[in-house]
């Protein structure tokens, strides 16, 4: 989905929790960690960089950001729990 924001940038979100006021997004370590994906960035320049996206899209929208990795992948059942706990509940699970 698609955010736009006042200073005319646009922002994406992967998953967007329907009636959940809710956006989700799957984090690997290579976007931090992998000289290849942060290229001329350091490590604290991209930690700014995706803290200021988060703040500016919830700023926008109202909405909370869950964020994921493959080990929250182990099981379904696993990532549904987790899920849960950040108040993802209901439709949103089916």
């Amino acid at each position: 989905m698609r955010i736009a924001s006042p200073g005319g940038r646009s922002h994406w979100v992967v998953f967007v929790f329907v009636g959940q006021q809710a956006f989700g997004e799957m984090d690997g370590r290579a976007k931090y960690l992998d000289e290849g994906f942060r290229g001329e960035r350091s490590l604290e320049q991209v930690l700014l960089e995706e803290k200021n996206r988060e703040d500016e899209i919830r700023g926008i929208t109202g909405h909370r950001e869950i964020r994921w990795g493959y080990g929250d992948l182990a099981s379904l059942r696993a990532f549904g729990e987790k899920l849960v706990r950040f108040g993802i509940e209901g439709r949103a699970l089916r």
